[in-house]
């Protein structure tokens, strides 16, 4: 499972919204995330700084909010980023639940300047 989760998330913010900015009928801030969303509108190719760091972790956290509900209670952290390789870090922790048992979940993830 823990495999699982993790292969999803680098899935979900390795990718890029194809529809990011188009404006949806009925549009209004309540409305559930729909497959046209998956992935996350920014950062793909971005140098990323401290702001613009904080920034991703917050779209990161959306997009595992609306497309991983396996991870539960989701928190994204930027790292570092190492303006030299243009690589930027992100720690993603939460819960994941067995039914059985709750795991403690934590991965980290690196966003490849390309």
């Amino acid at each position: 499972m823990v495999a699982s989760v993790t292969k999803e998330i680098a899935r979900i913010t390795s990718q890029r919204q194809y529809f990011d900015g188009f404006k949806h009928r009925g549009d209004n801030s309540r409305r559930e995330a729909t497959v046209l969303e998956f992935g996350v509108s920014r950062a793909i190719g971005e140098s990323v700084n401290m702001e613009s760091g904080r920034q991703i972790a917050r779209e990161f956290r959306r997009a595992i909010l609306a497309h991983e509900p396996r991870l539960l209670q989701p928190q994204v952290n930027f790292k570092s980023a190492k303006s030299q390789s243009g690589v930027a870090l992100f720690d993603v922790s939460g819960y994941l639940d067995r039914g059985d048992q709750i795991l403690d979940y934590k991965s980290q993830f690196i966003l490849a300047k390309v």
